[in-house]
């Protein structure tokens, strides 16, 4: 991301069972290109984790993940990109999000 880059709110809708499973930080940069970096993993840092009844019934939903891919579509301005995002993968994702896209 480049500097001079500000994050923006991303409305994220990536089909999971669970909405806390759409994962992802968007900036914006100095020049209108759009930032944006979405995860599908679950999280393994917690100590309750490791411990099986307890660690299923106390982390919360989030922790567990999709344990699937998920599909996602980004909409910016009139640009818009698709993809799939792998179980325990991260993607980042550029495009054109200014003035020029809306004119397209």
């Amino acid at each position: 991301v480049k500097p001079g880059s500000n994050r923006i709110q991303l409305d994220i809708v990536c089909g999971a069972r669970h909405v806390e499973y759409c994962q992802g930080v968007a900036f914006l940069t100095p020049d209108a290109v759009a930032v944006v970096v979405l995860t599908n993993d679950r999280i393994t840092g917690s100590p309750l984790a490791e411990i099986p009844l307890l660690g299923n019934a106390m982390v919360p939903r989030l922790a567990r993940g999709e344990k699937a891919e998920l599909a996602w579509t980004l909409r910016c301005r009139g640009s818009e990109v698709s993809g799939v995002l792998p179980w325990k993968g991260i993607q980042t994702i550029i495009m054109p999000c200014g003035e020029e896209a809306a004119q397209q």
